[in-house]
C-alpha cells in the first residue's frame, strides 16, 4: 500500500493539471469565438451604414433630377418621354395601377408525424415561383415587402430569413403586382403551380385583387462592372427576353 501511494499522488496531480489545462483551453476558445462574433458584428454594422448612406444619396439624386425635370433642366419632348419610359422599365420610378396583393404566411398547423417542419414554412423558392407565375400572368411591376423587383433582383435564402435585393425580410410576405387583376389571380392559382402545393400544408396564400396598387421604385441603383451599352442600339437586343424570371435558389 505504501509503495502505491506515490503513484496515486502522481495520478492525482496529473489529473489536476489536465483539468486546469482543459479549462484554460476552453476559455481561450470562448474568447476567440467572442472575438469572431464581435468582428462579424462590426462588419455587418459597417455594411448596413454604407448601404443606408448610399440609399440616402440615391434619394437625394432622384429629388435633384425631379427638380431639374420640373424646371426644364433636362430634355423635353420625345427625349423626355423616352427617358421616363426607360426609368419605368428599369424600376427606377414608383408605379400605380390595378393589380393584386398576395400574402404568404407560415402554416399554423402542426407537422404530421414523419414530416419535416420545413414543409410548413414559407421559403425563398416559394416566393420566387410565385413571382415567376405573376410574370407569366403579365405583371408589369412587382414588389416584395417594399422591395421593387428588377432584372438584377435576387430572391434567396438567408438563414431564417428571405433576402430580396440583399435586404432581409421575414414572413408574412406581402407581394404587390400591377397588371390585369383577373389574369394575375388566375396565373398564381394555376392548379399546376405553387398555390396547391403550399395550401396543402396549411401555408397561408391570400390573393386580393385591387383597383389601385402603388409600388415603390428600386432603391439600390444599378452598378454594372462587365455589361456595357451598345452604341447606337435601341429597343430590345436580339436573343433577350424581358419577361424572364428572377434569379434565386429555385431558379
Amino acid at each position: 500500500m505504501r509503495r502505491s501511494l506515490p503513484l496515486v499522488m502522481a495520478l492525482f496531480v496529473l489529473g489536476i493539471m489536465i483539468s486546469l489545462n482543459y479549462k484554460v483551453e476552453m476559455r481561450q476558445q470562448s474568447s476567440l469565438g467572442y472575438q469572431r462574433y464581435q468582428a462579424a458584428r462590426e462588419l455587418l454594422t459597417g455594411a448596413q451604414t454604407a448601404r443606408d448612406n448610399l440609399a440616402a444619396r440615391l434619394t437625394a439624386l432622384r429629388r435633384q433630377l425631379s427638380r431639374l425635370k420640373a424646371n426644364g433642366g433636362v430634355a423635353r419632348g420625345p427625349v423626355a418621354r423616352k427617358l421616363t419610359a426607360v426609368e419605368a422599365q428599369a424600376g427606377l420610378t414608383a408605379m400605380r395601377g390595378p393589380g393584386l396583393e398576395i400574402t404568404l404566411r407560415d402554416s399554423s398547423a402542426p407537422a404530421q408525424p414523419g414530416q419535416p417542419t420545413a414543409l410548413y414554412l414559407v421559403h425563398d423558392v416559394d416566393v420566387l415561383r410565385t413571382v415567376n407565375q405573376l410574370l407569366t400572368g403579365g405583371a408589369e411591376a412587382i414588389a416584395i415587402n417594399g422591395q421593387r423587383l428588377t432584372a438584377i433582383s435576387q430572391i434567396r435564402c438567408a438563414g431564417p430569413t428571405i433576402s430580396v435585393n440583399d435586404v432581409r425580410t421575414i414572413t408574412p410576405i406581402h407581394i404587390l403586382a400591377i397588371g390585369n387583376p383577373s389574369k394575375l389571380a388566375a396565373a398564381v392559382k394555376d392548379p399546376s403551380g405553387i398555390y396547391p402545393l403550399l395550401t396543402a400544408y396549411g401555408i397561408g396564400f391570400a390573393v386580393q385583387t385591387e383597383k389601385s396598387v402603388s409600388i415603390p421604385p428600386f432603391q439600390e441603383g444599378y452598378r454594372f462592372r462587365y455589361a456595357q451599352p451598345i452604341n447606337g442600339s435601341s429597343g430590345s437586343v436580339p436573343g433577350t427576353n424581358t419577361t424572364a424570371g428572377l434569379s434565386g435558389a429555385g431558379a
